[in-house]
């Protein structure tokens, strides 16, 4: 293909004109000081419209963000035909993204979406034109981050910031929009893990479900809304909380028989290097001891010492499963 590289002035240059857009609008401070200090290295791809001959970006949106806060009236850019196709337009605008850095899953769905455009939605297609572009996408990958796209821009934000996973960003379509945001929120403040963000969703949902409430509805309980904004407590601390409210308000029952057993446990003074375990969920009458032990002599210590814990009647009180059947 052939294009022309032409002095362009910036105010001829339409930002807002996101057809080719792909990277987030805000440039980092590093790009900032690159060109301040080395000037442009890599040129901008724009293309002129023919409805008003201003120009759009294909590619470059951040660096004609920074020429601009640095002052400067023009810059050379390379000019794609006004008649190109759009495929064109999404090969260059994807290239010149994914050669210098990979993109982020936000970044991909926009490139993804692009392509579907320009290929009917085929989704097989799309792929086997994102590769050669340096975009390593399936068809199956293509699907999820279109969807992703449908779903409100603080989930867009926490994807991209890899402070939520794809698949629990996909989970929030069976939530509105308000609470899918209260979601990602969370997210962003607290920095949950993959499987903690899988906890707090199900749990949450679940709950919501039982008091017939939406999600962001719960999050708002005072009970909650204290957790998520104490600010003088550390951001584990904080996650724990919530994760123990949601797991109280699910399982009642549960966990007052949890507490009781805890109880009870403390009050038969085990050694340290011992604990004894109740059965998932109580579901079952089969307890485990466990004893941490590196010696032989240590191990002979803790058999004379559990002989002393199995006269305890401590012990029976703790085994005694009334507390569980009438909780």
């Amino acid at each position: 293909m052939q294009a022309e590289t032409r002095l362009i002035f910036l105010d001829k240059i339409d930002t807002r004109d996101n057809l080719y857009q792909i990277s987030d609008p805000d440039p980092p401070e590093d790009l900032s000081d690159s060109i301040g200090e080395a000037g442009l290295i890599s040129l901008p791809w724009v293309q002129q419209r023919e409805a008003d001959k201003v120009f759009r970006v294909v590619a470059g949106f951040r660096r004609i963000t920074v020429c601009r806060k640095l002052g400067w009236p023009q810059l050379t850019c390379r000019v794609l035909p006004a008649d190109a196709p759009k495929l064109s337009g999404w090969k260059i605008a994807i290239a010149d993204n994914a050669v210098t850095r990979p993109l982020n899953l936000l970044e991909q769905a926009r490139a993804a979406a692009g392509l579907m455009d320009v290929c009917d939605g085929d989704a097989k297609r799309a792929a086997q034109l994102a590769g050669p572009l340096g975009l390593r996408i399936n068809p199956e990958l293509i699907g999820k981050l279109t969807r992703l796209l449908a779903l409100p821009g603080a989930v867009h934000q926490a994807v991209a910031q890899n402070r939520m996973s794809l698949n629990i960003a996909l989970n929030l379509e069976m939530m509105d929009e308000s609470s899918a945001v209260a979601f990602a929120g969370l997210c962003q403040n607290l920095k949950p893990t993959v499987n903690h963000q899988q906890e707090i969703f199900t749990g949450l949902y679940e709950l919501a479900r039982l008091q017939d409430k939406s999600p962001a509805d719960v999050l708002a309980r005072s009970d909650f809304s204290e957790i998520l904004h104490a600010s003088r407590t550390d951001r584990r601390r904080q996650l724990q909380a919530l994760r123990r409210r949601l797991y109280n308000l699910r399982f009642p029952n549960l966990s007052r028989s949890e507490a009781a057993f805890e109880q009870k446990k403390k009050n038969l003074s085990l050694p340290e290097n011992m604990n004894i375990s109740a059965p998932p969920g109580f579901e079952s009458n089969v307890y485990t001891l466990t004893v941490r032990f590196s010696q032989s002599r240590q191990l002979c210590d803790c058999a004379e010492k559990l002989a002393v814990i199995c006269r305890k009647p401590e012990l029976e009180d703790l085994l005694d499963r009334s507390f569980n059947e009438n909780s």
